[in-house]
Protein backbone atom coordinates (compact mmCIF):
# COMPACT_ATOMS: atom_id res chain seq x y z
CA UNK A 1 0.00 0.00 0.00
CA UNK A 2 1.43 3.58 -0.64
CA UNK A 3 2.37 6.16 1.54
CA UNK A 4 -0.59 8.18 -0.16
CA UNK A 5 -3.26 5.34 0.14
CA UNK A 6 -2.82 4.79 4.01
CA UNK A 7 -2.94 8.50 4.25
CA UNK A 8 -6.11 8.68 2.53
CA UNK A 9 -7.66 5.82 4.72
CA UNK A 10 -6.52 7.37 7.50
CA UNK A 11 -8.56 10.50 6.84
CA UNK A 12 -11.23 8.56 5.51
CA UNK A 13 -11.44 7.00 8.93
CA UNK A 14 -11.17 10.32 10.93
CA UNK A 15 -13.78 11.88 8.76
CA UNK A 16 -15.98 8.75 9.43
CA UNK A 17 -15.15 9.18 13.70
CA UNK A 18 -15.80 12.86 13.58
CA UNK A 19 -19.34 12.41 11.23
CA UNK A 20 -20.39 9.63 14.13
CA UNK A 21 -19.41 12.10 16.83
CA UNK A 22 -21.09 14.57 15.23
CA UNK A 23 -24.42 12.70 14.60
CA UNK A 24 -24.00 11.77 18.50
CA UNK A 25 -23.93 14.88 19.38
CA UNK A 26 -26.58 16.28 17.20
CA UNK A 27 -29.17 13.60 18.59
CA UNK A 28 -28.22 13.99 22.05
CA UNK A 29 -28.45 18.11 22.17
CA UNK A 30 -32.12 17.65 19.63
CA UNK A 31 -33.50 15.44 22.17
CA UNK A 32 -32.52 18.05 25.22
CA UNK A 33 -34.08 20.66 23.21
CA UNK A 34 -37.09 18.58 23.23
CA UNK A 35 -37.05 18.04 26.68
CA UNK A 36 -36.40 21.80 27.00
CA UNK A 37 -38.94 22.75 24.60
CA UNK A 38 -41.39 20.69 26.41
CA UNK A 39 -40.90 21.90 29.86
CA UNK A 40 -41.56 25.37 28.71
CA UNK A 41 -44.59 24.27 28.08
CA UNK A 42 -45.04 24.21 31.82
CA UNK A 43 -43.16 26.88 32.53
CA UNK A 44 -45.43 29.71 30.80
CA UNK A 45 -48.63 31.70 32.61
CA UNK A 46 -52.18 29.86 31.12
CA UNK A 47 -53.68 31.58 28.96
CA UNK A 48 -56.12 33.86 30.06
CA UNK A 49 -60.44 33.55 29.46
CA UNK A 50 -60.63 35.67 26.18
CA UNK A 51 -57.67 33.74 25.24
CA UNK A 52 -59.05 30.77 25.54
CA UNK A 53 -62.24 31.62 23.34
CA UNK A 54 -60.16 33.51 20.49
CA UNK A 55 -57.94 30.20 20.24
CA UNK A 56 -60.85 27.83 19.97
CA UNK A 57 -62.50 29.97 17.60
CA UNK A 58 -59.32 29.88 15.51
CA UNK A 59 -58.68 33.63 15.36
CA UNK A 60 -55.58 32.95 17.74
CA UNK A 61 -52.84 29.95 17.81
CA UNK A 62 -53.25 27.67 20.05
CA UNK A 63 -50.58 27.53 23.04
CA UNK A 64 -48.39 24.97 24.79
CA UNK A 65 -49.85 25.71 28.02
CA UNK A 66 -53.17 24.79 27.18
CA UNK A 67 -52.30 21.27 27.66
CA UNK A 68 -52.14 19.75 31.18
CA UNK A 69 -49.71 18.80 32.61
CA UNK A 70 -50.00 14.69 32.05
CA UNK A 71 -49.44 15.46 28.69
CA UNK A 72 -46.92 17.05 29.04
CA UNK A 73 -44.95 14.25 30.84
CA UNK A 74 -46.53 12.06 28.33
CA UNK A 75 -44.30 13.58 25.55
CA UNK A 76 -41.29 13.27 27.95
CA UNK A 77 -41.44 9.59 28.71
CA UNK A 78 -41.88 8.82 24.49
CA UNK A 79 -38.37 10.55 24.38
CA UNK A 80 -36.91 7.55 26.46
CA UNK A 81 -33.81 7.38 28.44
CA UNK A 82 -32.04 9.96 26.43
CA UNK A 83 -33.95 12.40 28.29
CA UNK A 84 -32.95 11.97 31.79
CA UNK A 85 -29.82 13.67 31.72
CA UNK A 86 -31.63 16.78 30.75
CA UNK A 87 -34.19 15.89 33.50
CA UNK A 88 -32.47 15.70 36.18
CA UNK A 89 -31.26 19.13 35.40
CA UNK A 90 -34.53 20.38 35.14
CA UNK A 91 -35.21 19.18 39.01
CA UNK A 92 -32.63 22.52 40.11
CA UNK A 93 -35.26 25.01 38.27
CA UNK A 94 -36.30 28.47 39.30
CA UNK A 95 -39.73 26.81 38.43
CA UNK A 96 -41.93 24.84 40.52
CA UNK A 97 -43.99 23.38 37.97
CA UNK A 98 -41.04 22.46 35.74
CA UNK A 99 -39.41 20.73 38.77
CA UNK A 100 -42.73 18.59 39.62
CA UNK A 101 -43.07 17.76 36.35
CA UNK A 102 -39.17 16.70 35.64
CA UNK A 103 -39.94 14.43 38.41
CA UNK A 104 -43.06 12.64 37.27
CA UNK A 105 -41.32 12.66 34.06
CA UNK A 106 -38.53 10.64 35.59
CA UNK A 107 -40.36 8.36 37.60
CA UNK A 108 -42.29 7.56 34.71
CA UNK A 109 -39.25 6.75 32.78
CA UNK A 110 -38.11 4.59 35.54
CA UNK A 111 -34.52 5.17 34.44
CA UNK A 112 -31.81 3.74 37.28
CA UNK A 113 -29.79 7.17 37.02
CA UNK A 114 -32.71 9.27 38.61
CA UNK A 115 -32.62 7.81 42.14
CA UNK A 116 -30.31 9.92 43.70
CA UNK A 117 -31.60 13.03 42.31
CA UNK A 118 -35.13 12.46 43.51
CA UNK A 119 -33.61 11.22 46.71
CA UNK A 120 -32.70 14.58 46.79
CA UNK A 121 -35.65 16.10 46.02
CA UNK A 122 -37.30 14.97 48.56
CA UNK A 123 -36.11 17.89 50.46
CA UNK A 124 -37.17 20.52 48.08
CA UNK A 125 -38.91 23.46 49.53
CA UNK A 126 -41.88 22.86 47.71
CA UNK A 127 -44.72 20.19 48.66
CA UNK A 128 -45.07 19.17 45.42
CA UNK A 129 -42.46 18.75 44.11
CA UNK A 130 -41.50 16.33 47.76
CA UNK A 131 -44.85 14.66 46.91
CA UNK A 132 -43.71 13.72 43.07
CA UNK A 133 -40.21 12.97 44.47
CA UNK A 134 -41.94 10.35 47.18
CA UNK A 135 -44.51 8.60 44.64
CA UNK A 136 -41.80 8.35 41.83
CA UNK A 137 -39.56 6.99 43.85
CA UNK A 138 -41.85 4.00 44.53
CA UNK A 139 -42.54 3.27 41.41
CA UNK A 140 -38.54 3.07 41.25
CA UNK A 141 -38.62 0.32 43.41
CA UNK A 142 -35.17 1.21 44.31
CA UNK A 143 -34.34 0.24 47.86
CA UNK A 144 -31.67 3.42 48.47
CA UNK A 145 -34.70 5.48 48.74
CA UNK A 146 -35.93 3.72 51.98
CA UNK A 147 -34.07 5.45 54.77
CA UNK A 148 -34.72 9.02 52.79
CA UNK A 149 -38.60 8.01 52.85
CA UNK A 150 -38.66 7.04 55.98
CA UNK A 151 -37.59 10.61 57.13
CA UNK A 152 -40.42 11.85 54.85
CA UNK A 153 -42.81 10.35 57.69
CA UNK A 154 -41.91 13.03 59.36
CA UNK A 155 -43.16 15.83 56.48
CA UNK A 156 -45.01 18.59 57.97
CA UNK A 157 -47.33 18.09 54.75
CA UNK A 158 -49.71 15.19 55.36
CA UNK A 159 -50.13 14.53 51.38
CA UNK A 160 -46.07 13.91 51.24
CA UNK A 161 -46.20 11.62 54.61
CA UNK A 162 -49.17 9.87 52.64
CA UNK A 163 -46.90 9.42 49.50
CA UNK A 164 -43.83 8.12 51.35
CA UNK A 165 -45.84 5.55 53.23
CA UNK A 166 -47.17 4.27 49.84
CA UNK A 167 -43.85 4.46 48.41
CA UNK A 168 -42.14 2.03 51.63
CA UNK A 169 -45.08 -0.24 50.99
CA UNK A 170 -43.71 -0.71 47.36
CA UNK A 171 -40.36 -0.87 48.07
CA UNK A 172 -41.16 -3.82 50.75
CA UNK A 173 -37.74 -2.92 52.62
CA UNK A 174 -38.52 -4.31 56.14
CA UNK A 175 -37.02 -1.02 57.68
CA UNK A 176 -40.27 0.67 57.07
CA UNK A 177 -42.32 -1.66 59.47
CA UNK A 178 -41.49 0.58 62.60
CA UNK A 179 -42.19 3.62 61.09
CA UNK A 180 -45.48 2.41 59.07
CA UNK A 181 -46.46 1.15 63.08
CA UNK A 182 -46.40 4.52 64.63
CA UNK A 183 -47.83 6.06 61.79
CA UNK A 184 -50.94 4.38 61.96
CA UNK A 185 -51.51 7.04 65.07
CA UNK A 186 -50.74 9.65 62.69
CA UNK A 187 -53.66 12.92 63.05
CA UNK A 188 -54.58 12.57 59.02
CA UNK A 189 -56.81 9.58 58.53
CA UNK A 190 -55.88 9.88 55.06
CA UNK A 191 -51.84 8.95 56.05
CA UNK A 192 -53.16 6.48 58.75
CA UNK A 193 -54.89 4.69 55.75
CA UNK A 194 -51.79 4.45 54.01
CA UNK A 195 -49.70 3.27 56.57
CA UNK A 196 -52.00 0.00 57.01
CA UNK A 197 -52.23 -0.43 53.15
CA UNK A 198 -48.30 -0.39 53.00
CA UNK A 199 -47.95 -2.92 56.23
CA UNK A 200 -50.02 -4.91 54.46
CA UNK A 201 -47.62 -5.20 51.53
CA UNK A 202 -44.44 -5.78 53.60
CA UNK A 203 -46.04 -9.03 55.04
CA UNK A 204 -44.84 -8.97 57.72
CA UNK A 205 -46.65 -10.85 61.23
CA UNK A 206 -45.45 -8.03 63.25
CA UNK A 207 -47.88 -5.55 62.02
CA UNK A 208 -50.86 -7.85 62.73
CA UNK A 209 -51.68 -6.93 66.37
CA UNK A 210 -51.15 -2.82 65.33
CA UNK A 211 -53.64 -3.59 62.04
CA UNK A 212 -56.32 -5.55 64.59
CA UNK A 213 -56.03 -1.98 66.74
CA UNK A 214 -56.30 -0.08 63.48
CA UNK A 215 -59.99 -1.59 62.96
CA UNK A 216 -61.42 0.76 66.13
CA UNK A 217 -60.00 3.90 64.33
CA UNK A 218 -62.94 6.12 63.61
CA UNK A 219 -62.28 7.35 60.49
CA UNK A 220 -63.17 5.33 57.31
CA UNK A 221 -60.23 4.84 55.14
CA UNK A 222 -57.67 3.33 57.93
CA UNK A 223 -60.42 0.42 58.87
CA UNK A 224 -60.99 -0.39 55.62
CA UNK A 225 -56.69 -0.46 54.48
CA UNK A 226 -56.16 -2.56 57.63
CA UNK A 227 -58.92 -5.28 56.76
CA UNK A 228 -57.16 -5.18 53.40
CA UNK A 229 -53.94 -5.44 54.94
CA UNK A 230 -54.81 -8.12 57.12
CA UNK A 231 -56.16 -10.25 54.50
CA UNK A 232 -52.73 -9.55 52.31
CA UNK A 233 -50.97 -10.74 55.19
CA UNK A 234 -52.11 -14.14 54.99
CA UNK A 235 -51.49 -15.21 58.87
CA UNK A 236 -53.99 -17.26 60.31
CA UNK A 237 -53.71 -14.97 63.79
CA UNK A 238 -55.47 -12.63 61.35
CA UNK A 239 -58.54 -14.75 61.11
CA UNK A 240 -59.85 -13.81 64.51
CA UNK A 241 -59.80 -10.39 63.68
CA UNK A 242 -61.32 -10.39 60.29
CA UNK A 243 -64.03 -12.18 61.94
CA UNK A 244 -64.61 -9.31 64.51
CA UNK A 245 -64.77 -7.44 61.55
CA UNK A 246 -67.56 -9.00 60.43
CA UNK A 247 -69.61 -7.23 62.82
CA UNK A 248 -68.15 -3.87 62.60
CA UNK A 249 -70.70 -1.32 62.12
CA UNK A 250 -69.79 0.06 58.53
CA UNK A 251 -70.55 -2.20 55.38
CA UNK A 252 -67.39 -1.02 53.64
CA UNK A 253 -65.42 -2.90 56.69
CA UNK A 254 -67.30 -6.14 56.82
CA UNK A 255 -67.14 -6.78 52.97
CA UNK A 256 -63.42 -6.79 52.16
CA UNK A 257 -63.09 -8.98 55.80
CA UNK A 258 -66.11 -11.39 54.60
CA UNK A 259 -63.71 -11.57 50.97
CA UNK A 260 -60.42 -12.14 52.73
CA UNK A 261 -61.77 -14.95 55.00
CA UNK A 262 -63.01 -16.77 51.90
CA UNK A 263 -59.09 -16.86 50.94
CA UNK A 264 -57.86 -18.45 54.49
CA UNK A 265 -59.53 -21.50 54.06
CA UNK A 266 -59.61 -21.27 58.02
CA UNK A 267 -62.79 -23.46 59.67
CA UNK A 268 -63.14 -21.13 62.25
CA UNK A 269 -64.80 -18.34 59.83
CA UNK A 270 -67.60 -20.81 58.49
CA UNK A 271 -69.98 -20.18 61.10
CA UNK A 272 -69.59 -16.25 61.11
CA UNK A 273 -69.72 -15.99 57.11
CA UNK A 274 -72.78 -18.20 57.56
CA UNK A 275 -74.04 -15.66 59.89
CA UNK A 276 -73.14 -12.93 57.24
CA UNK A 277 -75.53 -14.32 54.45
CA UNK A 278 -78.37 -12.61 56.67
CA UNK A 279 -76.03 -9.17 56.95
CA UNK A 280 -78.37 -5.76 56.18
CA UNK A 281 -76.22 -5.32 53.26
CA UNK A 282 -76.83 -7.02 50.55
CA UNK A 283 -73.21 -6.35 49.26
CA UNK A 284 -72.11 -8.03 52.38
CA UNK A 285 -74.18 -11.30 51.59
CA UNK A 286 -72.64 -12.03 48.48
CA UNK A 287 -69.32 -11.81 49.15
CA UNK A 288 -70.07 -13.88 52.41
CA UNK A 289 -71.64 -16.42 50.01
CA UNK A 290 -68.74 -16.14 47.76
CA UNK A 291 -66.27 -16.62 50.67
CA UNK A 292 -68.55 -19.67 51.40
CA UNK A 293 -68.09 -21.22 47.42
CA UNK A 294 -64.15 -20.98 48.34
CA UNK A 295 -64.28 -22.56 51.19
CA UNK A 296 -66.61 -25.57 50.76
CA UNK A 297 -67.95 -26.80 54.02
CA UNK A 298 -70.83 -29.03 54.07
CA UNK A 299 -72.29 -26.65 56.91
CA UNK A 300 -72.61 -23.98 54.28
CA UNK A 301 -74.68 -26.23 52.18
CA UNK A 302 -77.98 -25.37 53.20
CA UNK A 303 -77.87 -22.03 54.19
CA UNK A 304 -76.52 -21.19 50.49
CA UNK A 305 -79.60 -22.91 49.02
CA UNK A 306 -81.50 -20.85 50.77
CA UNK A 307 -79.51 -17.72 49.87
CA UNK A 308 -81.09 -18.57 46.36
CA UNK A 309 -84.23 -16.95 47.37
CA UNK A 310 -83.10 -13.95 48.90
CA UNK A 311 -84.81 -10.77 48.21
CA UNK A 312 -81.58 -9.00 46.78
CA UNK A 313 -80.22 -10.01 42.92
CA UNK A 314 -76.32 -9.73 44.64
CA UNK A 315 -76.92 -12.24 47.36
CA UNK A 316 -78.83 -14.99 44.69
CA UNK A 317 -75.71 -14.23 42.52
CA UNK A 318 -72.78 -14.79 45.25
CA UNK A 319 -74.99 -17.99 46.57
CA UNK A 320 -75.39 -19.08 42.87
CA UNK A 321 -71.71 -19.10 42.37
CA UNK A 322 -71.11 -20.56 45.72
CA UNK A 323 -73.30 -23.81 45.32
CA UNK A 324 -71.42 -24.11 41.47
CA UNK A 325 -68.29 -24.22 43.45
CA UNK A 326 -69.79 -27.25 45.59
CA UNK A 327 -69.97 -29.51 42.68
CA UNK A 328 -73.44 -31.18 45.03
CA UNK A 329 -76.11 -32.27 42.58
CA UNK A 330 -78.51 -31.27 45.30
CA UNK A 331 -78.26 -27.76 44.00
CA UNK A 332 -79.31 -28.47 40.69
CA UNK A 333 -82.92 -27.99 41.29
CA UNK A 334 -82.58 -24.80 43.21
CA UNK A 335 -80.93 -23.23 40.66
CA UNK A 336 -83.05 -24.08 37.83
CA UNK A 337 -85.76 -22.43 39.65
CA UNK A 338 -83.27 -19.00 38.97
CA UNK A 339 -83.43 -19.58 35.38
CA UNK A 340 -86.18 -17.85 35.49
CA UNK A 341 -85.41 -15.07 37.59
CA UNK A 342 -85.66 -11.35 36.65
CA UNK A 343 -82.10 -10.44 36.87
CA UNK A 344 -80.26 -11.34 34.19
CA UNK A 345 -76.65 -12.04 36.06
CA UNK A 346 -78.34 -14.06 38.29
CA UNK A 347 -80.31 -16.17 35.75
CA UNK A 348 -76.32 -16.54 34.19
CA UNK A 349 -74.76 -17.43 37.01
CA UNK A 350 -77.51 -19.86 37.95
CA UNK A 351 -77.19 -21.44 34.02
CA UNK A 352 -72.69 -21.67 34.28
CA UNK A 353 -73.35 -23.13 37.95
CA UNK A 354 -75.19 -26.30 37.20
CA UNK A 355 -73.19 -26.92 34.06
CA UNK A 356 -70.01 -26.48 36.45
CA UNK A 357 -72.01 -29.07 38.88
CA UNK A 358 -73.00 -31.56 35.25
CA UNK A 359 -69.76 -31.43 33.80
CA UNK A 360 -68.02 -32.22 37.28
CA UNK A 361 -70.62 -34.98 37.86
CA UNK A 362 -70.01 -36.47 33.85
CA UNK A 363 -66.33 -36.86 34.48
CA UNK A 364 -66.43 -38.40 37.49
CA UNK A 365 -65.66 -42.69 37.15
Amino acid sequence: MTRLRKRTLICLTLIAAAGGAFAWWWRATAVDRRVNALLDEVRQEPPGILERWLSKLGLLPGRGADRDSGDVVHDLRKLGPPAVPELIRALGDGNVDVRRVSARALGALGDARAVEPLIAALADEDKGVRVCAAECLGWLGDRRAAAPLIAVLEDSSATARRCAAGALGRLGDARALEPLIALLKDKDQDVRGSAAASLGDLGDARAIEPLFAALGDHAKRPRLCAARALARLGDPRAVDALIAALKDTQWWIRLPAANALGEFGDARAIEPLIAALADEDRRVRRWAALALGKLKDARAFTPLVAALKDDAPDARLGAACALGEYRDARAVQPLEALLGDGDAEVRMAAKEAIEMIRRWRDARP
